[in-house]
């Protein structure tokens, strides 16, 4: 047998810093892949948005999120007749 996938070093590897912003953004950055994410949340509806923003969209005060260890890993078939396969890795975005 061979290891084709290591869950806990890629947890390890992947670590995300989740930060809401103004204007009911969410800026989800990964340092290891040198990517910044952008959630617009401005849908979630006044009851939520109103715990964390002022009636202009800004920020009343720092807030964070944080993404969940790896959740699901789906196995895709890019190639049948090749045995060529990708993984999609699954994990979930949480605030408050």
């Amino acid at each position: 047998m061979q290891e084709l996938f290591d869950f806990e070093r890629y947890n390890d590897e992947y670590k995300y810093r989740v930060d809401y912003s103004n204007l009911y953004k969410i800026f989800i950055g990964n340092v290891s892949l040198d990517r910044l994410l952008i959630l617009d949340i401005s849908f979630k509806g006044y009851d939520y948005l109103s715990k964390h923003y002022d009636e202009k969209g800004k920020l009343k005060q720092p807030v964070t999120g944080e993404v969940f260890p790896l959740g699901s890993l789906f196995l895709i078939a890019t190639n049948e007749k090749t045995n060529s396969f990708d993984l999609l890795a699954v994990r979930c975005v949480i605030g408050t």
